[in-house]
Parts: structure tokens; sequence; C-alpha cells
């Protein structure tokens, strides 16, 4: 008799490799079903996230072609930044989707991750030894870079994911990502001699207008093309407000005075997941105005925003697959 109803495997699977198999293949030992749940399914393809959600499932699905079907299941849960009881809600329900009625579930995990602490202290952690899953970076290098790093990363991959990846660089989202990977590596290497690694200080801009929120087009990399909230670095010599406000004239070109802006100020947080950005440590200040009743004065992206627009609320709300790093979850926040 198996030890647990139901094993999950909890991964991005960006993209499947052999540990994952070796992970879903011990759950299969250890349990009569396996789900392998995919995570940020939601997010906006980035170098973060180069496949889709449809991608990574269909990756998994011709890497475990040889299990049963009725034995391995498959879905998808979407991210909740900054909202953990959240997540861990959109996570249980769903398991009680794809598995009604599993009772005694088990959590696989790395041996070099099992002792700590687990999100879900009722699910025992099942320890996984086997290859070790690629580095962060180590894939991206190898998708997206020199032959060597593709041909290091290659040895980690079932047949059918080199297959998948093959067929993707020849697609039309390739090139994008390359360059991406060009200009972060770049970004990341003009402070790697610094004597401690930096600690980026930005704002971002939640403006609020009658059922509205403020958003601006990104025009250059990372992210470019994604929609995103204004802001950027702050300058030495300016405070989190003025560094905010600035950052939002010169993107937005909104043309009210800082007076009405002080006054429309309803909300300040600090945003601060370690590895929010791959430009490096960055923590955000986010500030939340509210513009009072009256026509939405026009708007015009500048500076480092190729277009910016007054969004409505509800259309922003299915907007996270087209949003830049975490603004999405940021403006859900602010806007709660």
């Amino acid at each position: 008799m198996a030890d647990f109803d139901l094993a999950i495997l909890l991964s991005a699977f960006e993209p499947v490799h052999f540990a994952h198999r070796a992970a879903l293949e011990h759950g299969r030992a250890r349990a009569q079903r396996v789900l392998a749940l995919v995570g940020s399914a939601g997010a906006a393809r980035t170098l973060r996230h180069p496949w889709s959600a449809d991608e990574r499932v269909a990756m998994l699905r011709a890497a475990t072609n040889d299990m049963e079907p009725q034995v391995l299941r498959v879905a998808t849960v979407r991210d909740r930044l900054y909202d953990d009881p959240g997540w861990r809600r959109a996570v249980e329900q769903a398991v009680d989707a794809a598995a009604p009625g599993a009772q005694r579930i088990g959590l696989l995990v790395s041996s070099r991750s099992a002792r700590r602490s687990s999100p879900f202290p009722a699910w025992p952690s099942l320890a996984v030894s086997g290859p070790p899953a690629p580095g962060f970076w180590d894939v991206r290098r190898g998708v997206f870079g020199n032959l060597p790093a593709r041909q290091e990363l290659e040895a980690a991959l079932p047949a059918t994911t080199r297959d998948f990846l093959e067929h993707y660089r020849a697609g039309p989202h390739f090139a994008a990502l390359a360059d991406e990977l060009g200009y972060i590596a770049g970004f990341r290497e003009s402070w790697r001699h610094a004597p401690y690694p930096p600690v980026f200080v930005t704002t971002d801009a939640v403006v609020v207008h009658d059922g509205h929120i403020l958003l601006i087009r990104r025009a250059h990399a990372p992210g470019k093309g994604l929609w995103a909230l204004p802001g950027g670095f702050v300058d030495q010599d300016e405070t989190l407000l003025a560094g905010c406000l600035r950052e939002l004239r010169e993107e937005t070109g909104l043309a009210l005075p800082d007076e009405a802006m002080h006054r429309a100020l309803r909300a300040q947080r600090t945003f601060d997941a370690p590895h929010r950005s791959l430009r490096g440590r960055t923590i955000t200040h986010v500030f939340r105005f509210d513009l009072p009743a009256g026509e939405r004065l026009d708007v015009a992206g500048g500076d480092d925003a190729a277009d910016a627009q007054w969004m409505t609320l509800e259309r922003f709300a299915r907007m996270e697959q087209e949003t830049f790093e975490d603004h999405f979850h940021i403006a859900q926040r602010m806007l709660e």
C-alpha cells in the first residue's frame, strides 16, 4: 500500500529537467497519485519566466509521456506576491480541484530543501535525492547565451525538453529575451566588482482617477513592451516622494503641481521581495495618489516610457500577463 494518497511537486518547470523527472518518479513510488503543480502561471513572458504556463505544461507532458494520466496529474497556480496567505489558499484549492478526496498528502522537495520550514506544515516533506537541478542563471545562459553554456545545460534536460527549446529558439520570442539577457548581464557586470552587492532604491506611483489607473509601457529592456507603474531610480539629492513625482512627470507628462499631488497622497508602502528584479537587489517605495473627481488629465509617454495610458481598473485586473516584474501584484496590494 502506498504511503500517501497524493505527492505534490510544486515548481515553475522552467524548463523541465531530469531533477523534475526524478522527483515525480519518487512521488509515484510513494503515493497513489502525483500532482505536478506549475507555478507562476499568470506571469508575463520575461527573462524570469520565458515560457507561458501552457508551454510549460506541454513540456511537462512530453517529458512524462510514459506516466499514466490517471497517476500523474498536472495543474497550474498563479502567483500571489505580497499575499502569502492568499497564495497558500490558491495552492490548496488547486490541489483540491486536481485530486479531490486526497487525505494523506506529501510535498516533494529536494534533499537540500527538506530541512527548511515548509509553507504547508500539514503536508510532510518527501525528500528526493537525484540529479541536481540547474541553477537559474545556468538555465538562462544555456537557453539564450553562448554554445558552451547551451551544451552544459542540455546535459540536464530530457530529449523532449531539448527538442522544445530547439523550436523555441526559432520562434518569435527568443530574440527579445536574448537581448534582455545581454542587458541584464551588462547591468550586473557594472557593479560586480563593488566591495558589497549594491541595494538599489526606486519609487513607483499608483495614480487612481475615476476608476482608472495610470500605466506606462516600457520602451527599453528589461521588460520592453510590458505595462508598468510609472517610476524609476531615486536620485542622490532627492527624497523618495520627490523622486516619485519627478519620475511620474517624466514618464507620463501628468501636469499637476506638487501641492495637488501631496493632497492626493493616500498611502505609502515598501515592497522588498529579495528577487523582485533580475538587475539586483531592488527595494521600491510605492505611493498611491487618488486624484479628485473631474476630467482626466492628458498623459503621454516620455523618457523611458513608450506610452502612457489611463487603464480601467476592470481591465487592469486581467493584465497580469502584460505587466512588468511584480508591478501587477504591487498595484493590487495598493488598491485594496
